[in-house]
């Protein structure tokens, strides 16, 4: 995260079902408005749903609020890099066994 651009927190004052529910409506809209204008993001889940960083972070930006989001953000070095996914994750198919490949 030190390297990117832009790192973007949202946090909310109580941890309801309600609050994550309106970050979550913040992030599309931000995610939407910031890939409309070319820049790329990627979210950072485990440090909002770990206490143990989730803490840490809230020390670290002097806020009694529990951060429900955090993301960075940047533009790309190659405009194509933009069109592919952040990371290649195998297809369901190609990581699931059947009962007949586990030997069962």
């Amino acid at each position: 995260m030190r390297s990117a651009s832009v790192v973007v927190v949202l946090a909310v004052e109580e941890d309801t079902v309600w609050s994550r529910l309106q970050a979550g409506r913040a992030l599309g809209e931000l995610l939407l408005y910031l890939q409309i204008r070319g820049w790329a993001t990627a979210i950072h889940a485990g440090i909002t749903e770990v206490d143990a960083p989730n803490l840490a972070l809230r020390g670290r930006l002097r806020t009694s609020r529990r951060p429900v989001v955090v993301f960075r953000v940047g533009k790309p070095l190659e405009v194509l890099d933009s069109q592919r996914a952040h990371s290649a994750r195998p297809s369901l198919e190609d990581v699931l066994l059947t009962a007949a490949q586990s030997g069962t």
